[in-house]
């Protein structure tokens, strides 16, 4: 609900089920998931990634980044 309030607009459920279960690793599955959806879209010209903090570890940037190569993003 946080995320919904935070960006004004309803999460889908499958997305809001992974978040509220809590398992880290299927909540970044679910992000390549979308990223390999948004390239395949006729649409598609890049994207941008907004994180909840201003300055996350280099992890969360490490993790982007492997999630960005495994969707052919980047």
């Amino acid at each position: 609900e946080r995320i919904s309030r935070r960006l004004g607009l309803e999460l889908p459920g499958r997305l809001r089920d992974v978040l509220a279960a809590g398992d880290e690793h299927a909540a970044w599955g679910y992000f390549e998931g979308t990223l390999v959806r948004l390239r395949e879209s006729p649409a598609f010209q890049g994207v941008a990634i907004m994180t909840f903090e201003m300055d996350p570890p280099e992890a969360v940037g490490e993790r982007i980044a492997r999630a960005l190569e495994a969707a052919g993003v980047r």
